[in-house]
């Protein structure tokens, strides 16, 4: 093997001097994912349901009990108890009342998430455990430094690591229903209340893996929400002979509050009896205190129109409120129109559809899912910020002191969807097919996100943005009965085309993944897709001395600096013709978004027996890997995944895709921004597969019994060379964790 420092070379004797081996052939090889992730990890569900009543009072109640290990080898798993209790009473032929409450208390120990990136980068040169490491407790763990290496020990720190959370949640609300004028009017009343609290302890204890020893540390976070909605609406329902309408109005009121404190302190002991910071010496840097309060209003009226079924029309008008912004009120209107063709006379005639549909409709939709408004002032004191010329701190034995006030604020208001549409649904061949298809075109406007401004100033949050989404949506199933034998085969295709439309005054908005935002950035630019990955196109691979002088931007790199570019390295394409690698050559280089997502399933019956399956995929996305992108950090000594170590540039015409080891430690293949580092991400998964019986037991009175085993992502096809393609966000894998394929076997009885 050609090692790639001699830095690599020297860990590998170390570690042969002190766990075995000869030459450059250790002994030890650590699989450090076998030894962190557990083969199974058990999940059980049980619940009971209970239902009953008379004609003026009838009642649910419900009892669930969850429980589910987690796939790493720690104190990770998760707990819970939901009781759920919901009763309605007819108190008057005209009123109705009812009561809904659901209680959730669950315990969670959450892993230690960097034990999982620590098990893709640690070398394998070390075992898990060391013997000859004498002044580790209390665990003899591994440590990497003593080959000469800074990788952490994966296990140790899983192991090192509890981390609990206590959560208790309450969900009640209670209403009440009144009908007059013959149940043309309607008045119904809500309110919808939560109460949550969390408690979490994050407790580490006094250990030394073989460097120096650490205390011990407890970390308590405490949490707690609190929200309510109210909500009124009026119901008139009538209608003269084939003409019917209805009008509602409405109005709902909400609010949210949540609450934060954490405390810290170091050398608690390990006892969980003593775990209160006060056990402890107080770690201030780590307290810290957060909350909001938002409140909201929306008054609201809908109106429904049709004529014999066949001539549909809605229209909505919306007056939202809300407290985060500084422009309080919004106003959406949206209109819908409808058109049942197959009740008209020219269609009766006709064999080809059973019903026949068009719509479309516009409409505008706020959006306060956002952060408030934002901003601070900032005050300098001292030398910098005097107000005095000339002053040097000192005047005459005397501090000149000065003042210099910064303000930001962000003007943040609603987002709001303009959107219209135009659909078709229908059905043929005697319901058996059944299906729609949509045109849609959604602009958003005053889009908030974080831009940065200049001389000095922080990144703002604000309404800096708008954007169009378009596409189109397909949904066909089909069902039929042949003898005992029934199927259904269904799917849907959505396809997506995202483009920012406005920006301001500004080309462009840069941005990207926290703290890696300058290697790997992304861009906000009117005509392309909102926060695309930005960065040099990688051509191939310089296979020899020839390609490298016969190419102008490598040989203008090599007569500045000799060596810059050797065979083996990337070869860069000159976007801007001028002969060298600079900023006009960095360009698209994808989405993060899926041009096209889809999915379909099928299933069967035959008298007792079922199955059924459901496929789910995407395409034409793009993903940022940064776990190889980690050498672009400087990070050389990290490990490399089996398909790109398999395929490293050895010599000419080994590969024209993967650079050689020597060049993953060279600036050349370091620039901001590669298409090596981006890889396509469609995906198609097969998302869950049940097969089931059911049957009844007993003769006086029989139980309803079905008998089921389901698979949930049991299989996914890929080319993403990370451990999944279904990463949230804006499209960075920085080592996510996997998700996991699921198997279980069930039992379901209704007495």
């Amino acid at each position: 093997m050609d090692w790639r420092t001699p830095a690599d070379s020297g860990s590998v004797r170390e570690s042969v001097a002190r766990y075995g081996g000869s030459g450059l052939n250790p002994s030890t090889s650590t699989d450090w994912y076998k030894a962190l992730l557990r083969k199974k990890a058990l999940i059980t569900n049980q619940g009971v349901d209970v239902q009953g009543g008379s004609d003026k009072v009838t009642y649910t109640a419900g009892f669930n009990y969850t429980y589910q290990n987690g796939v790493m080898e720690a104190k990770n798993d998760f707990k819970r108890y939901n009781i759920r209790l919901q009763m309605e009473a007819k108190a008057f032929p005209w009123l109705k009342l009812g009561f809904t409450s659901i209680l959730n208390n669950s315990t969670t120990h959450f892993p230690n998430n960097e034990a999982f990136l620590t098990a893709y980068t640690a070398s394998p040169l070390i075992p898990i455990y060391d013997e000859k490491n004498v002044i580790a407790f209390p665990v003899k763990f591994s440590n990497s430094g003593l080959i000469g290496r800074g990788d952490a020990n994966a296990l140790g720190q899983a192991y090192y690591n509890f981390n609990r959370l206590k959560q208790f949640q309450l969900l009640p609300s209670i209403y009440a229903e009144a009908d007059f004028w013959s149940n043309r009017l309607t008045f119904r009343t809500q309110l919808s209340q939560l109460y949550s609290s969390g408690l979490r302890a994050n407790y580490v204890p006094q250990r030394n893996l073989g460097v120096a020893t650490l205390v011990s540390n407890l970390a308590s976070t405490q949490e707690r929400t609190t929200n309510y909605i109210l909500d009124n609406l009026l119901t008139y329902r009538d209608g003269i002979g084939s003409h019917n309408w209805t009008v509602l109005l409405g109005q709902s009121s909400r609010q949210e509050q949540w609450r934060m404190t954490k405390v810290a302190a170091d050398n608690v002991p390990a006892d969980e009896e003593f775990w209160y910071t006060r056990q402890g010496t107080p770690n201030a840097s780590y307290y810290d205190e957060d909350g909001y309060r938002n409140r909201g209003v929306s008054f609201f009226a809908r109106g429904t129109y049709d004529f014999d079924s066949k001539y549909l029309l809605t229209a909505t008008f919306r007056a939202d409120g809300s407290s985060k912004y500084q422009t309080k009120w919004g106003y959406f209107p949206s209109v819908g129109l409808g058109w049942v063709l197959s009740k008209e006379n020219f269609m009766k005639d006709q064999n080809t559809f059973d019903f026949l549909k068009l719509r479309g409709s516009w409409g505008k939709l706020g959006n306060d899912g956002i952060r408030p408004n934002s901003g601070y002032a900032s005050v300098t004191v001292g030398n910098p910020g005097s107000s005095i010329f000339g002053s040097v701190g000192n005047a005459n034995g005397q501090y000149v002191p000065g003042y210099n006030v910064n303000n930001f604020f962000a003007n943040i208001t609603w987002e709001v969807v303009t959107e219209w549409d135009f659909g078709v649904d229908f059905e043929l061949l005697k319901n058996r097919l059944k299906g729609s298809v949509d045109y849609y075109n959604r602009r958003t406007s005053d889009v908030a996100l974080e831009r940065s401004f200049p001389f000095g100033a922080p990144n703002i949050y604000g309404n800096w943005a708008s954007m169009d989404n378009s596409g189109v949506d397909v949904s066909l199933t089909w069902n039929h009965q042949v003898g005992k034998l029934g199927y259904h085969l269904g799917g849907n295709l959505s396809t997506l085309k995202n483009k920012v439309t406005d920006i301001g005054s500004l080309l462009n908005i840069p941005g990207g993944y926290p703290e890696w935002m300058a290697e790997f950035p992304n861009r906000i630019e009117v005509g392309r897709p909102i926060q695309y990955f930005y960065g040099y196109e990688v051509a191939g691979i310089y296979q020899n001395q020839g390609e490298i002088d016969a190419d102008p931007i490598a040989a203008s790199a090599n007569a500045a600096v000799p060596g810059t570019v050797q065979p083996g390295f990337f070869k860069y394409r000159d976007l801007n013709g001028n002969g060298t690698r600079d900023d006009g050559d960095r360009t698209f280089l994808g989405s993060y978004l899926p041009k096209v997502t889809y999915g379909f399933n099928a299933g069967l019956n035959y008298g007792n027996f079922d199955l059924n399956i459901v496929f789910q995929g995407v395409a034409g996305n793009k993903i940022m890997n940064l776990n190889r992108g980690r050498y672009v950090k400087g990070q050389s000594s990290l490990n490399l995944d089996a398909e790109f170590y398999e395929n490293l540039w050895t010599g000419a015409g080994t590969t024209n895709e993967y650079p050689s080891a020597y060049a993953l430690s060279k600036s050349w293949n370091r620039p901001q921004g590669a298409s090596f580092f981006v890889e396509n991400g469609a995906y198609l998964r097969v998302q869950n597969v049940q097969v089931g019986y059911s049957f009844k037991a007993g003769s006086k009175a029989p139980v309803s019994m079905r008998v089921f085993a389901t698979a949930d992502r049991p299989l996914i096809f890929t080319k993403y060379s990370g451990f999944t393609p279904e990463i949230s966000g804006i499209g960075y894998d920085s080592n996510v964790y996997p998700v996991s394929a699921t198997y279980s076997m069930g039992v379901r009885a209704t007495f």
